[in-house]
């Protein structure tokens, strides 16, 4: 940040012996444009460098309860208690788990029903694994759990697997290892839709 601060001091201290000196019309006009454009990207870089990350996502539920289990359960997350949030009444309408595989980010679970109808079926979360055999190891884990999904599919480059939260929102799960188009996309319209 302080180099930036310094590099900005250093255009200004430019544009101001570029105003002193005389007969260069052309030159100074031509210089003082190239240093507002370095201006421009130092300010841009700032802003950016203010930007870490993503604090937390938040996803609306019909039932706080039965997410938290199946989120903590099924996704391995942990249920942050001191950052419930609560109304006046004490009765509380959204959780924090932290999503500890996800990278430690955080995810906000909202009771709010006729919002999570309308994510049914929207899958705003594609997570990454390894391979292929890592998708046929969920594909167990998710047994266990009772949990809707769908078999390993090919995608474009890679497989993909696809599963349900209670309230029927998506995530995919998309493989690194790539299967270098020797494998024909799935065309599954339940679980990829029109977007495979």
């Amino acid at each position: 940040m302080q180099r930036v601060n310094n590099d900005i001091d250093l255009f200004h201290r430019h544009q101001k012996d570029a105003a002193d000196t005389t007969g260069h019309a052309f030159h100074l006009q031509e210089q003082t444009s190239t240093l507002r454009r370095q201006e421009q990207v130092f300010q841009v870089i700032v802003f950016i460098s203010i930007v870490m990350g993503i604090h937390h996502l938040k996803f609306a539920v019909s039932n706080l309860d039965v997410s938290i289990a199946w989120y903590e359960r099924v996704l391995g997350g942990r249920r942050v208690a001191g950052l419930d949030h609560t109304r006046l009444d004490g009765t509380r309408f959204a959780a924090i788990l932290e999503m500890v595989d996800w990278g430690g980010i955080y995810l906000e679970l909202r009771q709010t029903a006729p919002r999570a109808v309308k994510d049914r079926g929207w899958d705003p979360v594609t997570l990454t694994a390894k391979g292929k055999e890592d998708l046929v190891k969920w594909v167990e884990w998710l047994e266990r759990w009772g949990t809707m999904h769908s078999s390993v599919l090919a995608g474009k480059r890679g497989w993909i697997l696809v599963f349900e939260d209670p309230d029927g929102r998506r995530f995919r799960i998309y493989t690194r290892e790539d299967h270098g188009g020797k494998e024909k996309p799935s065309n599954d319209a339940y679980w990829l839709g029109e977007c495979s």
